[in-house]
């Protein structure tokens, strides 16, 4: 599924989205014009509570997209949902984790063993030829650092776990030195490390019903309405997450196939 998002305009009309994004069709007139004035009055509700009609009208659209068959009532929390989610993740995360991946996210160059030899050689027992190949990523990392403890704090009684190391590669934008290291977490004094796009992503999905459950503590929502906020976080939260994963999957999947030379196929 690919939600459009509203291009907003000064003549808005829920009629003309709900066409553009196939979500009603027109050979029941009728039926068309009950869901726009519907869409109408949820706008108006949502109006009082948050000032800014453009961000309204996305999220009414966006709970369209997910579900047309909803009361009035339930949509109204599910686009609560929906709101809450999107400030875990939103659409432009989705982006930006897509720009890193195609930029800062490659392979170890695939040397042959001449070079991988170098000139320092054990002629006692020269081994001239290196174990096959394996597929290393390189991850490019500014300065910015991932705290597992706060993420953690913040989300409670997380069930997720990470592998025991990862590789980096570390740009220092003084001397523009780069460098590489394997990092292991038991080996580390600061719980502040640098998270591979993949462990992040992973950390998210993980712990995402700690994450909606963090949410509806802190804004208190009520018993009665925590079911359709849950389904509108729940349906944002595993859309954005499962894109982000298939472009992590694809990247990978590309740089796999770039990363061969034809005596792999041998």
């Amino acid at each position: 599924m690919v939600i459009k998002e509203v291009l907003y305009m000064e003549k808005f009309s829920y009629g003309l989205e709900f066409y553009k994004n196939n979500i009603y069709k027109l050979e029941d007139t009728n039926l068309f014009k009950r869901k726009v004035k519907k869409a109408e009055k949820i706008e108006k509700v949502l109006f009082n509570t948050i000032p800014n009609i453009e961000l309204v009208r996305k999220f009414v659209l966006r709970s369209y997209c997910f579900n047309k068959k909803i009361t009035f009532k339930d949509r109204i929390d599910f686009i609560k949902g929906l709101i809450l989610a999107d400030n875990v993740i939103s659409y432009s995360d989705v982006f930006e984790f897509s720009d890193h991946l195609e930029n800062q996210v490659s392979v170890y160059p695939n040397e042959t063993d001449w070079k991988n030899l170098g000139y320092v050689i054990d002629m006692t027992n020269p081994e001239l030829l290196n174990e096959e190949n394996t597929f290393k990523l390189i991850e490019t990392f500014s300065s910015d650092e991932f705290n597992i403890d706060d993420f953690y704090d913040y989300y409670q009684d997380s069930e997720s776990e990470m592998s025991d190391e990862i590789i980096t590669e570390k740009e220092e934008n003084d001397d523009e030195e780069i460098y590489k290291d394997t990092i292991s977490f038991d080996e580390l004094d600061s719980n502040r490390i640098s998270v591979s796009s993949k462990q992040k992503l992973d950390l998210f999905i993980q712990n995402k019903n700690n994450i909606i459950n963090e949410i509806i503590k802190r804004k208190n929502i009520l018993p009665e309405n925590q079911k359709m906020v849950r389904e509108g976080m729940n349906k944002w939260l595993d859309y954005v997450l499962t894109a982000m994963n298939d472009l992590y999957n694809i990247r990978v999947t590309t740089l796999t196939y770039k990363s061969k030379n034809a005596s792999d196929y041998l």
